[in-house]
Protein backbone atom coordinates (compact mmCIF):
# COMPACT_ATOMS: atom_id res chain seq x y z
CA UNK A 1 0.00 0.00 0.00
CA UNK A 2 1.00 3.50 -0.81
CA UNK A 3 2.64 5.37 2.22
CA UNK A 4 0.43 8.22 1.94
CA UNK A 5 -3.05 6.08 1.13
CA UNK A 6 -1.65 4.24 4.60
CA UNK A 7 -1.04 7.77 6.40
CA UNK A 8 -4.25 8.94 5.18
CA UNK A 9 -6.46 5.84 7.08
CA UNK A 10 -4.21 6.42 9.92
CA UNK A 11 -5.46 9.93 10.44
CA UNK A 12 -9.17 9.02 9.97
CA UNK A 13 -8.55 6.55 12.32
CA UNK A 14 -7.54 8.64 14.72
CA UNK A 15 -10.75 11.17 14.37
CA UNK A 16 -12.98 8.91 16.15
CA UNK A 17 -10.57 8.61 19.41
CA UNK A 18 -9.95 12.67 18.92
CA UNK A 19 -13.76 12.76 19.10
CA UNK A 20 -14.29 10.51 22.12
CA UNK A 21 -11.07 12.37 23.91
CA UNK A 22 -12.60 15.81 23.46
CA UNK A 23 -16.00 14.77 24.43
CA UNK A 24 -14.30 13.29 27.85
CA UNK A 25 -12.51 17.03 28.01
CA UNK A 26 -15.94 18.08 27.70
CA UNK A 27 -17.62 16.39 29.98
CA UNK A 28 -14.75 16.87 32.55
CA UNK A 29 -13.98 20.89 31.83
CA UNK A 30 -17.75 21.56 31.49
CA UNK A 31 -17.21 23.73 28.17
CA UNK A 32 -17.04 22.47 24.81
CA UNK A 33 -14.53 25.79 23.68
CA UNK A 34 -12.37 24.48 26.52
CA UNK A 35 -12.20 21.30 25.64
CA UNK A 36 -10.98 22.66 21.87
CA UNK A 37 -8.61 24.79 23.44
CA UNK A 38 -6.76 21.76 25.49
CA UNK A 39 -6.78 19.90 22.33
CA UNK A 40 -5.29 22.51 20.08
CA UNK A 41 -3.08 23.28 23.01
CA UNK A 42 -1.86 19.76 23.64
CA UNK A 43 -1.65 19.78 19.61
CA UNK A 44 0.57 22.92 19.80
CA UNK A 45 2.94 21.88 21.91
CA UNK A 46 3.72 18.50 20.39
CA UNK A 47 4.52 20.41 17.32
CA UNK A 48 6.80 22.71 18.76
CA UNK A 49 8.28 19.70 20.47
CA UNK A 50 9.01 17.85 16.84
CA UNK A 51 10.44 21.24 15.31
CA UNK A 52 12.96 21.19 18.39
CA UNK A 53 13.94 17.47 17.94
CA UNK A 54 13.67 18.11 14.24
CA UNK A 55 15.78 21.44 14.32
CA UNK A 56 13.05 22.91 11.68
CA UNK A 57 14.46 26.62 11.04
CA UNK A 58 12.47 29.03 12.41
CA UNK A 59 10.71 31.15 8.76
CA UNK A 60 12.12 34.13 7.94
CA UNK A 61 10.22 37.84 8.25
CA UNK A 62 10.48 37.74 4.26
CA UNK A 63 8.72 34.30 3.56
CA UNK A 64 6.14 34.71 6.07
CA UNK A 65 5.48 38.34 4.34
CA UNK A 66 4.56 36.08 1.35
CA UNK A 67 1.66 33.78 2.69
CA UNK A 68 -1.59 35.01 1.57
CA UNK A 69 -3.62 36.52 4.61
CA UNK A 70 -5.89 34.17 4.32
CA UNK A 71 -4.08 31.25 4.52
CA UNK A 72 -2.44 32.54 8.38
CA UNK A 73 -6.34 31.99 9.63
CA UNK A 74 -7.87 29.32 7.17
CA UNK A 75 -6.43 26.30 8.45
CA UNK A 76 -6.86 27.24 11.94
CA UNK A 77 -10.46 28.49 11.82
CA UNK A 78 -11.61 24.86 10.22
CA UNK A 79 -9.41 22.99 13.09
CA UNK A 80 -11.12 24.52 15.57
CA UNK A 81 -14.50 23.93 13.71
CA UNK A 82 -13.91 20.76 13.03
CA UNK A 83 -12.66 20.09 16.50
CA UNK A 84 -15.90 22.19 18.18
CA UNK A 85 -18.24 20.49 16.04
CA UNK A 86 -16.87 16.95 17.25
CA UNK A 87 -17.49 17.76 20.74
CA UNK A 88 -20.58 19.21 20.62
CA UNK A 89 -21.83 16.99 17.79
CA UNK A 90 -20.83 13.40 18.70
CA UNK A 91 -22.83 13.36 22.08
CA UNK A 92 -26.03 14.10 20.47
CA UNK A 93 -25.84 12.32 17.12
CA UNK A 94 -23.03 9.68 17.85
CA UNK A 95 -19.31 10.07 16.84
CA UNK A 96 -20.13 7.45 13.37
CA UNK A 97 -22.92 10.30 12.42
CA UNK A 98 -20.70 13.27 12.94
CA UNK A 99 -17.67 12.17 11.46
CA UNK A 100 -19.08 10.67 8.28
CA UNK A 101 -20.77 14.02 7.82
CA UNK A 102 -17.33 15.84 8.53
CA UNK A 103 -15.91 13.11 5.33
CA UNK A 104 -18.93 13.98 3.33
CA UNK A 105 -18.42 17.48 3.85
CA UNK A 106 -14.48 17.41 3.03
CA UNK A 107 -15.63 15.72 -0.15
CA UNK A 108 -17.79 17.62 -1.66
CA UNK A 109 -16.05 20.74 -1.40
CA UNK A 110 -12.58 19.26 -1.79
CA UNK A 111 -14.06 18.03 -5.33
CA UNK A 112 -14.83 21.31 -5.99
CA UNK A 113 -11.02 23.07 -5.11
CA UNK A 114 -10.00 20.10 -6.84
CA UNK A 115 -11.91 20.57 -10.18
CA UNK A 116 -11.31 24.56 -10.08
CA UNK A 117 -7.71 24.51 -8.66
CA UNK A 118 -8.61 26.47 -5.96
CA UNK A 119 -5.91 27.46 -2.80
CA UNK A 120 -3.44 26.53 -5.23
CA UNK A 121 -3.83 23.09 -5.83
CA UNK A 122 -3.54 21.22 -9.48
CA UNK A 123 -6.48 21.34 -11.68
CA UNK A 124 -7.67 17.77 -11.01
CA UNK A 125 -11.40 17.28 -13.13
CA UNK A 126 -14.25 16.17 -11.34
CA UNK A 127 -15.21 12.72 -13.10
CA UNK A 128 -18.30 10.28 -13.22
CA UNK A 129 -16.52 7.91 -10.94
CA UNK A 130 -15.45 10.67 -8.59
CA UNK A 131 -19.38 11.80 -8.64
CA UNK A 132 -20.22 8.60 -8.35
CA UNK A 133 -18.13 7.92 -5.30
CA UNK A 134 -19.77 10.77 -3.33
CA UNK A 135 -22.61 10.18 -3.89
CA UNK A 136 -22.30 6.70 -2.06
CA UNK A 137 -20.46 8.00 0.59
CA UNK A 138 -24.13 10.96 1.20
CA UNK A 139 -26.15 7.65 0.60
CA UNK A 140 -23.90 5.47 3.81
CA UNK A 141 -24.24 8.82 5.71
CA UNK A 142 -28.00 8.55 5.37
CA UNK A 143 -27.78 4.72 5.99
CA UNK A 144 -25.64 5.80 9.22
CA UNK A 145 -28.50 8.45 9.93
CA UNK A 146 -30.91 5.83 9.32
CA UNK A 147 -29.42 2.82 11.39
CA UNK A 148 -31.11 2.26 14.69
CA UNK A 149 -30.07 4.27 18.29
CA UNK A 150 -29.17 1.40 21.01
CA UNK A 151 -31.55 1.09 23.19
Amino acid sequence: MNWWIFLGFLAGASLPIQAGANMALRTSLGSPITAALVSFTTGMVLLLGLCVVFRVPVPSLVSMKTVAPWAWFAGGLSGALVVTTTVVAAPRIGIALTLVCIIVGQMLVSTVCDHFGAFGVPKQPVSLPKLVGILLMVGGAALVKLAPAAK
